[in-house]
């Protein structure tokens, strides 16, 4: 991939080690908690998710199973 740019070379060494940190940070699959109230938090919001995924696939596959008939 070509980007035109006026940085030098060990700017954009700079700029790619950035980056690279920042997209590090961003693919943690764990949240760090500080305390056990925390944690329990973000089960109970983890298991609501859950249940309202599950449930937009039920009415998805409703939805296109009234369209098939």
């Amino acid at each position: 991939m070509r980007v035109k740019t006026n940085l030098k070379p060990s700017e954009l060494v700079k700029v790619g080690v950035g980056l690279k940190k920042l997209a590090a940070k961003q693919q943690r699959k764990a949240i760090p908690t500080e305390n056990p109230a925390e944690r329990e938090l973000i089960r109970q919001v983890d298991a609501m998710f859950d249940i309202a995924i599950n449930s937009l696939q039920d009415e998805i596959s409703r939805i296109l199973l009234d369209k098939e008939q």
